[in-house]
């Protein structure tokens, strides 16, 4: 990074409508949003909110509706950046959030092998599941023929459609109507591959059937999705444990899981292989969508849906688009005779040090965070501070360089150059990406990089430093971004860390931040516990003393509080410890199991144990007030399989 004359913007009387990301992207030619050496893309994915009262869509071209409800005011689309402004100008139009995926560092080869030119056979008759509840999940690589999610000689996926995909190899499929991309197979259609790649004896050739599908995502032996299914929809015994072998860590089968149908929905790999938040929440809102469209279709009245992926990134205080656009589809879902759950995860930065809350001595904070060596994703760092902060100023130090120049609200900055941004700050009053606070968005460029064309920047401690905070303990909270991936991404990713902060002497170790995504009202927010396997039965807390290992989250689940939601809904024990890390379920194939840990796990577990009726909540939502029993860090219900097989909170109907 060189020291050449800095370029600090300053916005127009609109701030307040702009997405920060977006006017990083448009500041640096959308950089991280094209493979380098390409040119910029004609159209972005945007997320949209409209007044409700000044309903319908707004006529703009440029603009394509992806996903949107008659009566919703949450929509998803497509855009230019000229149309992106036009939107932003229109009085019936909230905010605009840009959510285009970014694009990965290396893009890994295609796993598509040629596949066998076969005349499809015809399937059996489909015989129709008569429980009233539909399983949904959104994640990425569903083997909708492993053994475990069959109903006899087919398949319990009702539906799958891949954003991804364009075409089927074999000629079966569409995209769904009302979405406008991705493909769908039907359940009828995906009982024909299955019936195509079954021999005389009745076996399955898995391999073949993805095949035929060109359903890539499948072909590792092991998926986040695979193993998520496992515990949401498996057909056999869920049991917790790392011998599965315990009585007492052992469930019934589940009367109703084997026959449930089930609606999957694959998100597009890029997001797997660089997550970015907004992306995610953008493709995440299609498949929910999605999910009730097939549910209404069907006429399932009660249907629950898992989504174990996370932020770290957000407001926090269930402001977001995505919490706003989730509680709008759990309206109409209601309205139209649908009760509707979701389960998502409490999200894994618990021990990650990636949320701070700042003190301020004499008017300055500053914040210290390490940028490791050899990350090949951009890091992103958000600084939300409340409205009232209105003569706060930010200056960024690299490691071992002079200071950036101090930007007030309304400025931003991109150094050393557009076309090789090393890092980035924007400073606007915006209102985009949580309602409840204005935030300041860091970006800082890979530190190692395959392509010379692409800019880099510096490893090792940056600093930030706030001046002019008016309060003396003010409500601002910084975050950094996750920048890990998919098991099955192909990059190098280093989580950076705030550093050099003692516990003693403010709360950085005690921001137990929740999954950014899930602070919203309409949520049921999982984490996770130690099984009854757990080696050592006691575990140091916080406070100096040991405590048992049960009444702990696991060293990585969120346990809160954040601004809005204090706790998690549900803990669930799925974390076995030192020797056997996370949980077994299965993987792509039905000869295949492995062991994923993480809150993910918890999601699909706890959805499972709510369809059953074997996990029952407070009457009260809870989400602003104290738990009625329990653990505060573990949240209002411990599943507890040893104690019971069904287990009732106190205050619950």
């Amino acid at each position: 990074m060189s020291n050449r004359a800095f370029d600090v913007a300053a916005a127009g009387p609109r701030e307040s409508v702009l997405d920060p990301y977006f006017v990083l992207a448009k500041r640096t030619n959308f950089a991280d949003y094209r493979s380098a050496g390409s040119q910029p893309l004609g159209t972005y994915a945007v997320s949209v909110e409209l007044d409700p009262n000044q309903m319908p869509l707004p006529s703009v071209t440029g603009l394509t509706v992806r996903a949107a409800h008659e009566t919703s005011a949450y929509f998803t689309g497509t855009a230019t950046p000229e149309a992106y402004e036009s939107l932003m100008s229109q009085e019936s139009v909230r905010r605009v959030q840009f959510a285009q995926p970014l694009v990965p560092p290396r893009e890994a080869a295609s796993r598509r092998t040629s596949h066998p030119k076969l005349q499809l056979r015809e399937a059996p008759a489909d015989t129709a599941t008569t429980k009233d509840t539909l399983l949904g999940i959104v994640d990425s690589g569903c083997p909708f023929a492993h053994q475990t999610l069959r109903r006899g000689s087919g398949t319990r996926v009702l539906s799958l459609w891949n954003q991804d995909q364009e075409t089927c190899p074999a000629g079966l499929g569409a995209t769904p109507v009302g979405f406008g991309y991705g493909h769908e197979f039907s359940r009828a259609q995906l009982n024909q591959l299955l019936s195509t790649a079954t021999d005389v004896a009745g076996s399955v050739d898995e391999d073949l059937c993805y095949r035929l599908a060109g359903y890539e995502q499948v072909f590792h032996r092991r998926t986040h999705a695979a193993h998520s299914l496992g515990l949401l929809a498996g057909s056999g015994e869920l049991s917790f444990g790392s011998n599965r072998l315990s009585p007492k860590a052992r469930l019934p089968e589940m009367a109703a899981s084997p026959s449930s149908d089930v609606v999957f929905v694959q998100l597009p790999q890029v997001l797997m292989d660089c997550i970015s938040v907004a992306a995610l929440e953008h493709h995440a809102i299609d498949g929910f969508r999605h999910i009730l469209s097939v549910a209404k279709k069907h006429e399932h009245k009660k249907v629950v849906i898992s989504f174990g992926y996370e932020s770290w990134v957000g407001p926090h205080d269930g402001s977001s688009w995505f919490e706003k656009a989730l509680a709008s589809l759990v309206a109409d879902a209601e309205a139209s005779g649908t009760h509707l759950n979701f389960f998502l995860a409490a999200g894994n930065s618990r021990n990650r040090r990636s949320h701070a809350t700042l003190q301020a001595q004499r008017g300055t904070a500053s914040l210290r965070w390490r940028v490791p060596p050899g990350n090949e994703v951009p890091t992103f760092l958000e600084i939300w501070a409340p409205t009232t902060e209105e003569a706060l100023t930010v200056k960024v130090t690299p490691p071992g360089q002079r200071a950036l120049p101090k930007l007030q609200w309304g400025q931003s900055l991109v150094f050393p150059t557009a076309e090789k941004p090393g890092v980035g700050i924007v400073m606007h009053r915006s209102i985009v990406l949580g309602t409840g606070g204005y935030v300041i968005l860091i970006r800082v460029s890979p530190t190692h990089c395959w392509d010379s064309e692409r800019g880099t920047a510096p490893h090792g401690i940056w600093t930030v430093t706030l001046e002019g905070v008016r309060t003396q303990a003010p409500e601002i909270h910084a975050h950094i971004g996750r920048v890990e991936g998919d098991v099955n991404s192909l990059r190098r990713a280093f989580q950076p860390t705030f550093v050099g902060r003692s516990v003693k002497q403010d709360t950085l170790d005690k921001a137990r931040t929740l999954n950014g995504h899930a602070c919203g009202e309409e949520s049921k927010v999982c984490g996770v516990f130690y099984s009854d396997d757990f080696p050592y039965r006691t575990i140091p807390d916080e406070r100096g003393g040991v405590t048992p290992a049960r009444k702990q989250p696991a060293d990585y689940s969120g346990s809160g509080p954040t601004r809005h939601r204090p706790r998690p809904d549900v803990s669930m024990p799925m974390e076995d410890g030192l020797y056997h890390e996370g949980t077994l379920s299965i993987g792509t194939r039905s000869a295949c199991v492995w062991r994923m840990k993480g809150t993910s796990t918890a999601a699909p577990a706890a959805a499972r144990m709510f369809a059953e009726g074997m996990l029952i909540f407070p009457a009260e939502k809870g989400n602003g007030g104290q738990p009625p029993t329990g653990n505060l860090a573990l949240g209002s219900v411990v599943w507890d399989p040893s104690a019971s097989y069904s287990h009732k909170a106190e205050g619950a109907k």
